[in-house]
């Protein structure tokens, strides 16, 4: 694991299998679950942690506004709650 990752696991930093609320630029709240790029599907709001949202989304924490790019313009968002999978 790389220390990036055990560093984002510890302070409960959003990782992939998370689901994460957010408030859009638009204030349209959506909920995004952070996949990685064989399990993306966006139409199910499951998102790569290696598209623009999910690299945004990855490491955040509740309450913190992230930015992202799309083409040439950028937004932000507010998280808003972070939920971990349960434990299996």
């Amino acid at each position: 694991m790389s220390p990036n990752l055990i560093n984002q696991v510890q302070n409960g930093g959003a990782v992939v299998g998370d689901t994460i609320k957010v408030r859009m630029q638009n204030g349209l709240e959506r909920i995004f679950i952070l996949v990685s790029q064989q399990d993306a599907a966006p139409e199910k709001g499951m998102i790569s942690n290696i598209s623009p949202i999910g690299k945004a989304l990855s490491g955040c924490q509740a309450g913190e506004k992230r930015q992202y790019s799309a083409g040439n313009n950028t937004f932000e968002m507010e998280v808003l709650e972070i939920v971990k999978p349960a434990a299996a």
